[in-house]
């Protein structure tokens, strides 16, 4: 039924009126005219302004994601389809300015890299399916080669086939690709402890899809800490054609400086060590001028058996003599930078194999005004863990975290001699003011550990008892 508003409008003609209009039609511009009979139709409620309601414009997403990693005073430029589509100048989310419709294919790639860094994508294709994609990552490292490894470091290793600890004493590394012989104590199960020459070898770093790569020999793979190069890891047999297993050395360049009074402060340690029934540690420890500590620990070991406690110790519970810094049988060294400690266990003690099983702690010195934003960027992480008293599995992780609580990426991984590439390894994160973090990946997994106070390290480690994880260790550097 139609409603008219305008009676007059809308009042039958009469017959008459009807042909006095028809004259005045035919002595008319054609044009005026039809313009006024459609003005007539729409105010008696004709159809002619209807349509849009009928055919509603299609509905759209946009496409975007986060900027990790990314220097101050920096710009990198997105492409989307090839184009110039945005400058970004800060890490935070982005979106794209042009909005899609659903189903439709989108390619976001990197056009220009800022000065001193390369820059590439993650997830960077795919479809539009009905929602906003916010997924993407736009990533920049610091751009790194041979140069950037350089001096002389020291070195700590737990190897999970040969049952052994190791720990590397000035080794040269020349900066064109070459490593040289160094002093190598061990703990051989815990029953012996060698001291020998290691002869060094090859090692390239390089940089690929945007991503630094340290390469020791032909078999051991791993990253280096961004362009100071203090700190670097390799897995063992990262990449192997004959089922060896693997193991996770770690790497520093040593504060010759350092005394006890250098390990003073706030420290979240974690460890792997190889006994009847191996587990993980991890500690938070408060570590005064004297030596002296307070803390937590908390352990897993093979079984599922998960075990808190409270931890002390006296003065000259950790010491330093000539930078080597000792806490009961362990020995090793802290980083330049004074922010990352690895120990390993190659000074025998008394109470025989069960008081001296090999291990490997690394730890990093925590600060304060941690926020979801320190964690930001792209991380190269070394896993060690076990699966049985016997055997386990070494990782090399890349994650991007996005400054927001969220992080994805993929790892690689030697499982007792078996080499898979590329697994999708995502989650969320939570931290405290003091470094405190939690990972928490898409499976459920929890992994609690901490972020140095500057966002450059972390560690991490499996405490979930029952059964439900294997204890394992994790420790890396943003790139």
């Amino acid at each position: 039924m139609r409603v008219c508003k305008d009676a007059a409008c809308c009042k039958p003609k009469r017959l008459g009126d009807l042909k006095i209009m028809n004259n005045t039609l035919r002595s008319s511009i054609v044009g005026p005219v039809a313009v006024l009979v459609t003005l007539v139709l729409a105010g008696c409620g004709g159809s002619g302004g209807s349509s849009s309601a009928s055919n509603p414009p299609p509905t759209t997403y946009t496409i975007g994601g986060s900027v990790i990693g990314l220097n101050s005073n920096s710009t990198v430029t997105i492409l989307y389809g090839g184009k110039n589509a945005l400058s970004a100048t800060t890490n935070g989310p982005f979106t794209l300015p042009t909005a899609v419709p659903n189903s439709t294919t989108y390619t976001v790639a990197v056009g220009t890299s800022p000065s001193g860094q390369s820059c590439g994508v993650q997830n960077g294709a795919g479809t539009v399916d009905a929602a906003n994609v916010t997924s993407i990552y736009v990533y920049c490292t610091d751009n790194v080669s041979a140069a950037t490894l350089n001096g002389t470091y020291d070195l700590a290793s737990l190897n999970i086939d040969d049952d052994a600890d190791q720990l590397f004493t000035a080794v040269p590394f020349n900066g064109t690709g070459t490593q040289g012989s160094s002093t190598v104590k061990g703990d051989q199960a815990g029953t012996t402890f060698p001291t020998a020459t290691d002869n060094g070898g090859p090692y390239t770093v390089t940089t690929v899809l945007a991503l630094p790569a340290l390469t020791s020999g032909t078999t051991n793979q791993g990253a280096i800490a961004g362009a100071d190069g203090d700190e670097f890891y390799w897995l063992v047999n990262a990449v192997n054609a004959n089922g060896a297993g693997p193991a996770l050395l770690f790497g520093v360049k040593p504060l010759t400086s350092a005394t006890t009074a250098s390990l003073a402060g706030t420290w979240t340690t974690v460890g792997l060590t190889q006994a009847a029934k191996p587990y993980v540690t991890e500690q938070s420890l408060t570590i005064n001028a004297d030596g002296s500590f307070t803390g937590t620990q908390s352990t897993l070991d093979v079984t599922g058996v998960a075990t808190p406690q409270t931890i002390t110790g006296p003065a000259s519970s950790f010491s330093v003599t000539n930078n080597i810094v000792s806490s009961g049988g362990n020995s090793g060294y802290i980083s330049a930078n004074g922010e990352f400690m690895m120990l390993t266990f190659v000074t025998q003690q008394s109470g025989g194999a069960a008081a001296n099983y090999p291990d490997l702690i690394v730890g990093i010195k925590q600060g304060t005004g941690v926020t979801l934003a320190t964690l930001n960027g792209v991380y190269s992480i070394g896993s060690l863990g076990f699966a049985t008293a016997s055997t386990g599995n070494g990782e090399t992780f890349t994650l991007s975290f996005d400054g927001q609580g969220n992080f994805g990426g993929t790892y690689a991984t030697n499982d007792n001699g078996v080499t898979t590439n590329s697994v999708d390894f995502s989650g969320t994160y939570t931290v405290t003011a003091s470094g405190g973090v939690t990972l928490t990946d898409s499976s459920g997994g929890v992994y609690p550990g901490a972020v140095s106070a500057d966002g450059n390290l972390i560690v991490a480690a499996t405490l979930t008892g029952g059964g439900t994880q294997e204890p394992q260790m994790f420790a890396g550097f943003r790139q």
